[in-house]
């Protein structure tokens, strides 16, 4: 099998999502830089409340709530939104991001990049809970989605990483909230991942 190394983990937990509480920090492999990428964020809205997201270099929309902030290279993402802070009390803003990987090098497949994303999890997180490992369709091609518990700093959070492959490149769609927002989350962190395509 070839050595298949997944740079979704840096953008599996968007730490500027935290809101100065939590901070955790997952080494990952050197990516393209994400800052230098023609972007434009358009305003019209497919999805009711949604804004569109549209990245020219790496080819892909994406839809996220009107409410939230969008930035682009942080912590290693293409692009990432976030939540406003919902309380005061509040200890992580609920956040979205995506990355991409040159897969070329490794020719990996999406079996082996489940099998390598899966693995990079455990790592990370010794004590990470799967809630479910199951393929999916992105963007209207074979692709794969793990739901996880992960505690960090005394706060577990629940998130979904969901991926596919094409032409050599790994696309990875990351959502992520406090395991206990998780359900208030879980149609919109769906619905962001369901609008990802290919352009």
């Amino acid at each position: 099998m070839k050595r298949v190394v997944t740079a979704s983990l840096a953008s599996v937990l968007l730490l500027a999502a935290c809101k100065g509480t939590v901070t955790v920090t997952t080494p990952a492999p050197p990516q393209p830089s994400a800052a230098a990428s023609p972007a434009t964020a358009d305003t019209t809205q497919p999805t009711t409340g949604f804004k569109t997201y549209t990245n020219s270099q790496y080819g892909f929309s994406i839809q996220y709530p009107a409410g939230w902030t969008e930035g682009e290279g942080v912590s290693g993402t293409v692009v990432s939104f976030m939540s406003e802070q919902s309380a005061p009390t509040d200890v992580f803003k609920e956040s979205a991001n995506v990355t991409t990987e040159d897969l070329s090098a490794s020719g990996a497949s999406l079996a082996e990049y489940i099998v390598a994303a899966n693995d990079q999890i455990k790592n990370a997180f010794p004590n990470a809970q799967v809630i479910s490992d199951t393929d999916r369709q992105i963007a209207g091609i074979d692709g794969h989605a793990i739901t996880y518990t992960a505690e960090t700093q005394g706060v577990t959070l629940e998130l979904i990483q969901a991926f596919t492959v094409k032409d050599d490149r790994a696309y990875v769609i990351t959502a992520a909230s406090t395991e206990e927002d998780f359900p208030q989350f879980e149609e919109d962190f769906n619905a962001i991942i369901d609008s990802f395509q290919l352009t």
